[in-house]
């Protein structure tokens, strides 16, 4: 009977909301989406901007930013945004956010907001509802509503419950010997997973592998990892290598080829020693390419020393890294990591540099293998207060990095220039790391022999180093020349360029900076953009509004496609 009134409440309240999107006009649904985008990296910005609506328009804004906002930590906004939606309007996102404060632990509050709503949650809502008395102690009733559930996938078919209920329920069945109704729903899940533009979000392709695993084992998720497209194999091998499976994981990471994450073996790695598991991570060395050897065995150095066995790390250094040449950047990148768990054994370390020196054939040290000694030592002593640096050395070192530099190719002096940029910053050299910088753009430029997109991508590394030394003008120049570029690459340059006019507190030029990748930015360039405005608004309110206005006109109205408002 309970499920029957839902049923009809559910119903109500999709036909509703039909009515409802009939009611809303096309610039208004650009709002609501552009809205809901911001929302997902910065949700008080998207709250915002969803308050400039009105009408019908609002109460849709309000009903995807509620849960976004729950989920992202901001519950009081969250709560506040849920208050506001009319009797209507609350099933969905009521039962949305109840499951988010199940899933924090607070099923005290999730109570108290079905108490005060007083709305009957949607059809789909069982779970949580089933959650709910789990966490409250009644396993009876909960497991009431699971077999419940149960009968109805059993009598009526999988797809009477959601791919994404569907996932949530199949270990719970599973747990509580539900094998035959877990199985149905773990595939109803698969077949249903990807969206509409075919994309799979990796988070949730875990959950399903993860669990297929539990109830089939490794075979399945092997076949299952054939359906894959290359670049989600790697998923499917950290599932895989999480149950010990380490062979087939490495064959599935083979299988990748070129669309392998780059720091794939690198993560899997980092799941190994993070449940403390040595041989596991040690193992997969022994497996992994050739090629990534060195920077596995750079991550169980680092973690041998933060755990205090700095002599393991030191012999691994010693006895691992082949050939012995390559022992000294090594060295150099693992003071750089461990300096801050172990000081003084990391500066002990780098005192030994000299001992790694590679020489040529005439006993003497190459350029670059002593121009990473002298830059390791000024980042050692960047680290220290001013008052402790050894003014002596720091001069020397520098000294001695104009007298090298010269003599370097193209491609080592990319490495080596846009390295130094920003140490030659740090010590008042700006001059010469400009110079520098300025050198290598040109000869980048008229390197005939490299290919263009190669060349594109070294120029956008410059670009980002002209940034980090408070350079925005040529990092601006060379974005208009990197228009052609990778979006996601153009893009990082673009944040970077917003970001530094923030800091500068040149803010109607981050505003115009702005382009359409800020709205998904991981970053949250555009919340350190609003922290900064609402700090002039303490000390210049008129020109803070002004500022504020034009942000939020950019953000409504603007294409953001280029960076420049329509």
């Amino acid at each position: 009977m309970a499920v029957a009134i839902a049923g009809v409440a559910a119903y109500s309240f999709y036909r509703y909301r039909n009515a409802l999107t009939l009611r809303v006009t096309a610039s208004q649904w650009a709002v609501i989406n552009r809205a809901l985008l911001l929302a997902r990296s910065n949700p008080l910005v998207g709250l915002e901007i969803a308050r400039q609506l009105d009408g019908h328009a609002r109460q849709i804004a309000l009903q995807g930013l509620a849960p976004l906002l729950v989920g992202a930590g901001y519950r009081q906004e969250g709560l506040q945004a849920l208050g506001e939606l009319e009797k209507n309007n609350l099933p969905q996102p009521l039962k949305e956010v109840v499951e988010l404060l199940l899933d924090q632990g607070d099923h005290l509050a999730a109570q108290a907001l079905l108490d005060q709503t007083g709305v009957l949650m949607p059809v789909d809502g069982h779970i949580a509802l089933m959650k709910l008395r789990f966490a409250k102690g009644d396993k009876d009733g909960a497991l009431q509503i699971l077999k419940m559930i149960g009968s109805v996938q059993t009598q009526s078919g999988a797809d009477l419950v959601s791919a994404h209920d569907s996932l949530r329920i199949a270990p719970l069945q599973r747990q509580f010997g539900q094998a035959e109704c877990a199985a149905m729903s773990i595939a109803w899940a698969w077949i249903n997973a990807r969206e509409a533009d075919g994309s799979l979000a990796p988070k949730k392709l875990r959950a399903l592998l993860h669990e297929f695993y539990l109830q089939d084992g490794a075979t399945r998720v092997i076949e299952l990892a054939q359906q894959l497209h290359a670049s989600e194999k790697a998923i499917a091998a950290s599932v895989l290598f999480e149950f010990g499976d380490l062979e087939p994981a490495m064959t599935l990471l083979g299988e990748a080829g070129k669309h392998l994450p780059h720091d794939a073996y690198e993560q899997l790695q980092r799941q190994a020693l993070a449940a403390d598991e040595l041989d596991k991570a040690e193992r997969l060395i022994e497996l992994a390419p050739a090629y990534e050897h060195h920077e596995l065995l750079l991550g169980l150095m680092n973690w041998h020393a933060k755990r205090g066995a700095t002599a393991l790390a030191e012999e691994l250094l010693e006895t691992r890294i082949h050939p012995p040449e390559h022992r000294l950047e090594v060295l150099l990148r693992l003071v750089n990591m461990s300096h801050a768990s172990q000081p003084q054994w990391s500066a002990a370390l780098l005192d030994r540099a000299s001992e790694f020196l590679p020489v040529t054939q005439h006993g003497e040290a190459d350029n670059w293998h002593r121009l990473l000694i002298l830059e390791g030592q000024l980042q050692a002593q960047a680290r220290l207060l001013e008052a402790r640096r050894d003014q002596n050395l720091i001069s020397h070192n520098l000294a001695q990095l104009q007298v090298l530099n010269p003599d370097l190719n193209l491609e080592e002096k990319l490495d080596r220039y846009c390295a130094q940029a920003p140490l030659l910053h740090l010590f008042g050299q700006t001059g010469y790391a400009v110079q520098l910088l300025d050198h290598l753009v040109q000869q980048l430029r008229g390197n005939q022999e490299a290919d263009d997109i190669e060349q594109l991508f070294d120029l956008e590394r410059v670009a980002r180093v002209y940034l980090s030394i408070d350079q925005v003008e040529p990092a601006i120049a060379l974005h208009e020349d990197l228009r052609t570029l990778e979006a996601l690459y153009r893009h990082e340059l673009i944040q970077g360029i917003v970001l530094n006019h923030v800091q500068h507190q040149r803010f109607a030029e981050a505003i115009a900076a702005i382009d359409f990748s800020i709205l998904i930015d991981p970053n949250r360039v555009l919340t350190a953009l609003y922290q900064a405005l609402q700090h002039l608004q303490l000390q210049q309110p008129e020109q803070a509004h002004v500022l504020h206005q034009q942000l939020l006109d950019t953000l409504i109205n603007s294409s953001l496609t280029t960076g420049t408002p329509d």
